[in-house]
């Protein structure tokens, strides 16, 4: 990573905006929605969802520039007043489309899944009872995980009008599943990628996948497809556990988010025909 370097090559530019992270969360709120059988999938909660998703994104390259703790901070540093309009625009398009396009009914369940951010404040407390900064930050990635694999649910629950409610157990599994991503960007990012972390990742890995496939034996058709998602994002992460020796750290952070959005996106290829 030439953090040296204030012009990114042209193929880092999606991640480094954030685009990659609002295709994901699009993509894998559209194939639960599909697979929860909804009948009229409205475009309004989805593009919300991920409006979030890129809005969240951003803030957070914000809070990079501004600490100068991160990954290509320079970059953001030299585009910081373009970063700033861009992250403003798209805080108000989020908040137009939920106060006026998509309904105001969808407040209490945005905040409910936003609620648990609140924790992320409030871990550095943790660190003056003796708390490591590894275990925070382990618990800082699922805490994240928990709120992504929750607001991806948020447009299928609100499309179904509460009619379905999809069981804890396929959540947790996506919760766990972008929380070890986020280990594994964390760890690729600070060159600790390996040793413990490394193993945690790994078996991690295989045994939420054994999970997840286990429990799609006996779910319900919109519960099994989403465990066989997650089984395949474990799938996919593990592959890039592999090449960790191989791939530079901008050719990660390129491919990161995309790898992620492989899932629903085979999934609804796969699954989709049966779904409507």
């Amino acid at each position: 990573m030439e953090e040296r370097n204030r012009r990114a090559p042209w193929w880092l530019i999606a991640q480094l905006w954030g685009l990659d992270v609002l295709a994901a969360a699009f993509l894998w709120g559209l194939s639960i929605a599909a697979f929860a059988q909804v009948v009229v999938i409205d475009e309004g909660p989805l593009i919300l969802l991920g409006v979030a998703a890129w809005m969240t994104a951003l803030v957070r390259r914000l809070s990079a520039a501004a600490s100068g703790k991160g990954w290509y901070v320079r970059y953001y540093r030299s585009h910081i007043a373009l970063l700033m309009v861009v992250t403003l625009c798209v805080t108000l398009a989020a908040l137009w489309m939920l106060f006026f396009y998509v309904g105001q009914s969808m407040i209490g369940d945005l905040g409910r899944v936003a609620f648990p951010m609140l924790l992320v404040v409030l871990l550095p407390i943790l660190s003056r009872i003796g708390l490591s900064k590894s275990a925070i930050a382990l618990m800082r990635d699922l805490i994240i995980g928990i709120v992504y694999a929750s607001a991806c649910i948020v447009p299928t629950e609100y499309m179904c009008m509460g009619t379905i409610r999809i069981s804890t157990a396929p959540v947790w599994y996506f919760s766990i599943l972008i929380g070890l991503f986020f280990m594994m960007r964390r760890g690729w990012r600070d060159g600790g990628l390996e040793g413990s972390v490394s193993v945690i990742i790994t078996v991690g890995l295989l045994l939420l996948m054994l999970a997840a496939l286990a429990t799609s034996i006996s779910a319900p058709f919109y519960e099994r497809s989403f465990c066989v998602m997650v089984a395949m994002g474990c799938a996919c992460l593990q592959v890039l556990m592999r090449l960790r020796g191989t791939i530079s750290t901008d050719a990660f952070f390129s491919i990161g988010w995309a790898v992620m959005a492989l899932p629903p996106l085979l999934g609804i290829v796969m699954f989709t025909p049966e779904c409507w």
